[in-house]
């Protein structure tokens, strides 16, 4: 069997886990071991691929569980240190969604994770790069019952994020920010006044934040919405590839 093939194994292993109400427990993740290893030691065909599909399971579902570990910290005040993640992009509104990365929790170092928070801008403007201490009651996120609409909490599980919050107190704690922050804070001074730079945001450095409701729409209904974010963040990086280039090739001029 063929590396491709035995990946493509683990990778089917995982699958039920899109279907299944609750994780496996600890007694059958260590069952699931010790067959996924003792099928793979026998030179059995059949026995090898259920060995991986085993193996592929247990791992999938070893992921979800430390996806799922910073729920213990929900329904109860805690205080957390992070850096910020999401870009501030001139909004004049006052409540922003943004990311924070965790890293302390309660004065201790944690595993990290990523939190959504729903940040009151006004009175405590923020940046992507800065640290800051928060208190805050986290909750769980929760998606749509609605099977045909956005799964919400899927959504966010695929970007590492289980639990939201409105922090109660806030405290900066260092006031750096990150390079694409500085980018972006430049794109505002310069062209922020100008019609099109909500699109040129989102084209050039893949932030949709700042698009109006009838924008998003009409890129909706066009189909181009996401490719409009992704395609910016190519053109991003074939840019500075360009630069970075050119900047090589006037180094042998005379």
């Amino acid at each position: 069997m063929g590396a491709a093939t035995a990946l493509g194994y683990l990778a089917a292993g995982m699958l039920p886990l899109l279907w299944l109400t609750t994780l496996p427990t600890r007694g059958a993740s260590l069952l699931l071991l010790i067959f996924g290893l003792a099928a793979a030691c026998w030179h059995h065909p059949w026995l090898l691929r259920l060995g991986l599909l085993s193996l592929g399971l247990l791992w999938g579902s070893e992921r979800a569980q430390l996806a799922l570990q910073p729920l213990t910290y929900a329904d109860r005040q805690v205080t957390l240190e992070g850096r910020i993640e999401t870009p501030y992009l001139g909004e004049e509104t006052s409540r922003h969604a943004l990311y924070l990365w965790v890293t302390r929790l309660d004065a201790r170092t944690i595993a990290p994770f990523r939190l959504r928070l729903y940040w009151n801008a006004t009175r405590f403007p923020y940046a992507a790069g800065q640290r800051w201490r928060i208190t805050l009651t986290p909750r769980a996120l929760h998606g749509s019952l609605n099977p045909a609409g956005f799964d919400r909490q899927r959504h966010q599980l695929a970007q590492g994020v289980v639990l939201s919050g409105t922090p109660r107190r806030y405290q900066r704690l260092d006031a750096q920010r990150s390079l694409r922050q500085r980018a972006i804070d430049q794109a505002c001074a310069r062209w922020g006044t100008h019609p099109a730079f909500p699109l040129l945001l989102a084209l050039v450095y893949g932030e949709r934040g700042r698009l109006t409701s009838e924008q998003q729409a009409l890129l909706r209904h066009s189909g181009i919405l996401h490719l409009l974010a992704i395609s910016g963040l190519h053109i991003a990086l074939a840019a500075g590839f360009a630069a970075a280039l050119w900047r090589l090739l006037c180094l042998g001029l005379p």
